[in-house]
This record gives structure tokens, C-alpha cells and sequence, in this order.
């Protein structure tokens, strides 16, 4: 595992995000699932889960995805 930097737009704005992943390729898509999870959260929620780190977001959208009929 290596560490990244992914260049990222959600609703206008641009940020940079380091994200721990195996690949490049890998990085940018646990970055646009986050920002597809982040858009289905209260305003409250996405602050809670803003505070989270890389692993434990990416824990709690893998039981969301488990759990839901997405």
C-alpha cells in the first residue's frame, strides 16, 4: 500500500485528497465512492463523517453497501 494524491470535485468544489491504496486506480475510486456516500448524508452526518479517517469511512460505506439495495 502507498499513500496518493487524487484530485477531486463535489458540487463545484476542487480539493486534493491523500488516500492510502494499493493502486493509483484504486485511490480514485474509494475517493468518488466516498463523495457518491457523502452526497446520501445529512448535513449533520457528513460532518460527523468528515472527522473519520480513510479507513474507517471506507469501513462504514463497505457494511452500508453490504446492508442496503444499492
Amino acid at each position: 500500500m502507498a499513500w496518493y494524491l487524487v484530485d477531486t470535485e463535489c458540487a463545484g468544489i476542487h480539493s486534493n485528497v491523500i488516500v492510502k491504496a494499493d493502486s493509483p486506480e484504486q485511490a480514485e475510486k474509494d475517493v468518488s465512492v466516498i463523495e457518491f456516500f457523502k452526497d446520501e448524508l445529512s448535513d449533520e452526518q457528513k460532518k460527523k463523517f468528515e472527522k473519520l479517517s480513510h479507513k474507517k469511512q471506507m469501513n462504514i460505506i463497505k457494511q452500508y453497501l453490504r446492508y442496503s439495495d444499492v
